[in-house]
């Protein structure tokens, strides 16, 4: 499952001020009856068969759909990781120059930021925030 720790703890937090502990019954009911018996039944037969996520699932008509819907839900998680790591990667090499690119408003991406009368700069938003919305997205 591509759902961390962290959100599911925000999603207990949520649920627990509105009605507590509803969704757990929801989430264990789907857990048992849908998530773990497909889990099982696709790797026990998949090692039984040598077969992939696709072609294991022709044995059942009604479920041949579950294999495609597979490999498109894993596809769309790989991209997004990656995209989340490549975003990682480039603030941690942009972090190593002197100054940080986000700590000065630069006249590229610093739309938002205004020179008053007392010569300050004051922005409308973090530099950081303003950084990552101008310049990486």
């Amino acid at each position: 499952m591509s759902v961390g720790l962290a959100s599911f703890v925000l999603l207990i937090e949520i649920n627990i001020i509105q009605l507590p502990g509803s969704f757990l019954l929801v989430y264990f009911c789907l857990l048992f009856v849908i998530g773990r018996p497909i889990y099982y039944f696709e790797l026990s037969f998949g090692q039984f068969s040598g077969k992939g996520p696709i072609k294991v699932w022709k044995c059942l008509p009604l479920l041949k759909g579950v294999g495609f819907a597979q490999m498109v839900s894993l596809s769309y998680i790989t991209v997004f990781y990656n995209y989340i790591m490549a975003l990682t990667l480039y603030y941690l090499f942009l972090s190593f120059q002197i100054p940080l690119p986000w700590a000065v408003p630069s006249e590229k991406w610093a739309s938002s930021c205004h020179l008053n009368n007392t010569l300050n700069i004051t922005c409308e938003k973090p530099l950081s925030q303003e950084f990552f919305e101008l310049v990486l997205v």
